[in-house]
């Protein structure tokens, strides 16, 4: 079975959006609906914070413990980590850019940001 994707309908009145979607579902395309992505910070064993993107963050937290193949390098050598804050964004550039946003950030404005102020 194929798969597609359709990450949004821009315009719910829009014919042409309704007859993509009428196809693929008359042609046996399965449809998904969109997958969010989640921008964290993990707090590592020697105190620092790594900043990453992914679209399970609790798989990616035991990947970055258990698997040395997946974990980023900079977490190999500084495990266990734990998960410290997790947001939800709409797709994955929008995801790539709050990281940039956030690794940007001094070490003080990123602790704030993980308790909430």
């Amino acid at each position: 079975m194929r798969l597609a994707v359709f990450s949004r309908v821009t315009n719910a009145g829009s014919r042409g959006s309704l007859l993509t979607l009428e196809l693929a579902l008359s042609e046996g395309v399965r449809v998904t609906e969109p997958q969010y992505w989640y921008v964290y910070i993990l707090s590592c064993a020697d105190g620092s914070l790594y900043t990453g993107v992914t679209t399970d963050p609790a798989r990616r937290v035991r990947e970055h413990n258990e698997d040395d193949r997946l974990a980023a390098r900079y977490t190999r050598a500084r495990r266990p980590v734990a998960l410290a804050w997790c947001e939800r964004r709409d797709g994955r550039g929008d995801a790539l850019r709050r990281e940039m946003e956030i690794k940007r950030l001094a070490r003080r404005h990123k602790l704030a940001l993980i308790a909430g102020n």
